[in-house]
């Protein structure tokens, strides 16, 4: 069972890591900023290329555009998602 539980947890880090909407909503903008379509945290295309691959796409596109609150803006989303989806890797305690 622990295998099967393990497993499990380990599929859905993945889907985790997506910037969506909570089941209750909410006025927040997800995806890449201007590439809305795009809705992974870690990993997207460059704006520039559209092929080539970037980390924390959100991120770096603030931060070639040099506007630093959007960087940090995307930064702190970003750190939130990856927390979350951290913790629902954990195996529940008790």
């Amino acid at each position: 069972m622990h295998r099967i539980d393990h497993n499990a947890r380990m599929s859905n880090f993945e889907t985790h890591l997506l910037d969506l909407p909570g089941p209750e909503g909410d006025d927040e903008q997800h995806g890449v900023p201007g590439r809305e379509q795009f809705k992974h945290i870690l990993f997207g295309p460059q704006a520039w290329s559209g092929y080539d691959e970037a980390y924390f796409p959100a991120i770096r596109d603030a931060v070639d555009a040099k506007n630093w609150p959007a960087a940090q803006a995307q930064l702190d989303k970003a750190a939130r998602i990856l927390t979350k989806a951290s913790e629902k890797l954990l195996p529940e305690l008790g």
